[in-house]
């Protein structure tokens, strides 16, 4: 699943990231621990580069990857907040 990550097609990369989010959903934090980063990493690299509807799927997935990683996502936070702000600042 995380190869289609860098799928070329936003359809793809975008379902991709909604079937992740599914999965790791009410996962426990231990088991998302080594995946954590590396797929943190790729959403934002997506987020940078993106339609809007692959947008939508990849916010959702770090949103869902927040939430079950719990204090985990904590040395993630100011950069990712800080994300969404800019993001938010530069659409209309």
């Amino acid at each position: 699943m995380s190869k289609l990550l860098y799928d070329p097609v936003p359809r793809v990369v975008a379902n991709s990231a909604a079937c992740l989010a599914n999965f790791v959903e009410g996962m426990n934090e231990s088991n998302l621990e080594e995946y954590l980063k590396p797929f943190l990493v790729r959403f934002f690299e997506i987020l940078q580069n993106s339609c809007s509807f692959t947008k939508e799927s990849v916010i959702s997935a770090v949103s869902t990857f927040a939430e079950s990683s719990g204090k985990l996502f904590l040395p993630y936070y100011d950069d990712a907040v800080s994300f969404f702000f800019k993001m938010m600042e530069s659409h209309p």
